[in-house]
C-alpha cells in the first residue's frame, strides 16, 4: 500500500494528531470526566483501586496518567489483557462519539487504512513496520461503526 493512502498518526502535533490517546480531548466514560482517552485507558486499569485510579484521573498529562499506571503495573487488573482491547475500543468510541469535530476528521478518512506510527509499540503501534496496529485497527472499526449512524 503506498504512504499517501494510509492516515498515519503518533505525536498530537501530527496531521492527525487528534486519533491519538495523547490528544487533548475529554471523555466520558463510565461516569467519570477523564482529560484524554490515555488518562481513561490507563485509570481502567485500576477500577478495583480506587487510590490509582483517583491519581490517574487527576493527573495533569496524559504522559503522567502512563507513567503512574507503569508505576503500579503490579497492581492493575490481572484479566487486563483479555479486556483492554475492549476497554481502548469503549473508550476511543466515545472519544469520537462526543466530540462532533473528531468524528468528522475520523470519518473524512473514508475506508483509507489507518495506523500509529510508534517505533516502539508492537501492539497498539506498527512498531518496526511488524506490528500489530492494534490502535489503528480499533480506529478503523470506530469509523466503520459511527458512518452507519
Amino acid at each position: 500500500m503506498e504512504d499517501d493512502k494510509i492516515i498515519s498518526f503518533y505525536r498530537s502535533t501530527d496531521a492527525y494528531g487528534c486519533f491519538t490517546n495523547f490528544s487533548w480531548f475529554k471523555v466520558n466514560y463510565k461516569n467519570h470526566i477523564f482529560k484524554t482517552s490515555e488518562h481513561a485507558f490507563q485509570a481502567m486499569k485500576f477500577q478495583h483501586d480506587e487510590k490509582i485510579f483517583n491519581e490517574i484521573l487527576n493527573s495533569k498529562t496524559a504522559s503522567e496518567s502512563k507513567r503512574i499506571a507503569y508505576l503500579n503495573n503490579h497492581k492493575k487488573n490481572p484479566q487486563w489483557d483479555e479486556i483492554k482491547d475492549q476497554i481502548m475500543y469503549e473508550i476511543c468510541f466515545e472519544k469520537f462519539n462526543q466530540n462532533d469535530d473528531l468524528k468528522f476528521i475520523l470519518l473524512d478518512t473514508g475506508d483509507l487504512k489507518i495506523v500509529e506510527n510508534s517505533e516502539k509499540d508492537f501492539y497498539w503501534g506498527i512498531g518496526d513496520g511488524s506490528g500489530r496496529n492494534q490502535l489503528g485497527k480499533t480506529l478503523m472499526k470506530i469509523r466503520s461503526e459511527l458512518s452507519k449512524k
